[in-house]
């Protein structure tokens, strides 16, 4: 962010919205095994809840955030969704009843649903112009910086004592003080009505295909390595730091990536996600895995800034649509992965991930026939 975003203060408030969003389920991830050790009673699918009932809430939720604030208003809608996103952050570190630590965890899900669509939407409804698509895949950026310092802070603070991971959901008051002080008071309106016609699924599945691509990797790459025998317990933070990392960059740069590969950039990002997948498979050391993770993260974040651009020229009501899809994808990259090793009939990840490639590979041809006829994804 260069230095008339910083004087940017109704900038920075809405911006720091991106920071928290991705600690939903990331910030509690490393305490999980010391979770277990404390209901050691429970089993291990049981225990992953924790960090799968957030999501189920968040999907809903981004649903909800529209009604909220067509009836409430923004800004109102903001607040309501970073006090319930604190409440169910916090307090479920307190809980001495696992069910009820499951409980807040869904406070916290419909808190961050609420909360997620209003990343973009607040964009669009403040600025404008060059402006508005210079910091438009911001808050991906910002979600990215923040998961560089979970993977560094999060995983010490689990190692002292994993109630202690709880307390990192209070950042949420730095972004409540911003927005409370220096985001303007909005009154309700009226919304137009979402169609959901060709160019509307366009973006739909255009965001569950890049988060189901880009989830894959952070979810299954720790497994990956292990069964590969690739590195030692800490290489894949590592490589996962170097995603989080090269998403954090090429957000901060999107705009530019994008005028200079203009109608290309589409073709481009899924082009290198299947490159990605493809070295992954044929990988046998770090340093290819952190270059596949760089592609990955770049991708993504080109991908997340060219799809909510032309979300916001289009109509930019179907904001809480497209979020949501961002958790359908993440969601259903377990789900695709299990399918692929049942058809395939095979435990080999190397295989399952150059057949994602070869998935990849053909959208990418379809896009390339699509960017001939038209010379452009997206027509308005």
């Amino acid at each position: 962010m260069n230095k008339s975003i910083f004087q940017n203060k109704k900038a920075l408030a809405i911006l720091s919205i991106g920071t928290i969003t991705i600690l939903a389920s990331m910030a509690v991830s490393p305490a999980l095994a010391s979770i277990k050790t404390n209901f050691y009673w429970l089993n291990d699918s049981i225990i992953q809840l924790v960090l799968v009932i957030p999501t189920f809430f968040i999907i809903p939720a981004c649903f909800l955030s529209k009604i909220f604030c067509q009836n409430f208003g923004n800004k109102k809608t903001l607040i309501t969704g970073l006090i319930l996103y604190l409440i169910g952050g916090v307090f479920a570190g307190f809980t001495n009843n696992f069910y009820v630590m499951l409980v807040f965890r869904a406070i916290l899900g419909i808190g961050c649903g609420l909360i997620l669509p209003l990343a973009q939407k607040l964009i669009s409804d403040n600025f404008s112009g060059e402006f508005k698509e210079r910091i438009i895949a911001y808050p991906a950026s910002a979600s990215c910086l923040m998961g560089i310092i979970c993977a560094v802070v999060v995983g010490y603070i689990a190692s002292i004592y994993w109630r202690l991971v709880f307390y990192v959901y209070l950042i949420a008051l730095v972004v409540l003080y911003l927005n409370l002080r220096y985001l303007p008071d909005d009154k309700p309106k009226p919304v137009k009505s979402v169609k959901f016609n060709k160019k509307s699924l366009i973006f739909v599945f255009g965001m569950i295909f890049s988060n189901l691509v880009f989830y894959t990797f952070p979810t299954y790459i720790a497994l990956f390595m292990k069964s590969e025998h690739i590195g030692n317990d800490a290489s894949s933070g590592v490589v996962v730091s170097c995603m989080m990392l090269a998403g954090f960059v090429s957000g901060i740069i999107a705009i530019h990536i994008r005028q200079f590969l203009k109608n290309r950039s589409i073709f481009s990002a899924c082009l290198l996600f299947a490159l990605a997948y493809l070295l992954m498979a044929n990988s046998h050391t770090i340093l290819p895995l952190c270059l596949c993770a760089v592609w990955v993260g770049f991708s993504s974040n080109i991908l997340y800034s060219e799809i909510f651009s032309a979300v916001n020229k289009y109509n930019a009501e179907l904001i809480p649509n497209v979020t949501a899809s961002m958790f359908i994808g993440q969601t259903l990259s377990v789900p695709f992965l299990e399918l692929l090793d049942f058809i395939l009939n095979t435990n080999s990840y190397r295989l399952k991930f150059l057949c994602l490639s070869l998935c990849i590979f053909i959208v990418t041809i379809l896009i390339s026939f699509i960017m001939i006829k038209r010379q452009k994804i997206f027509e308005f």
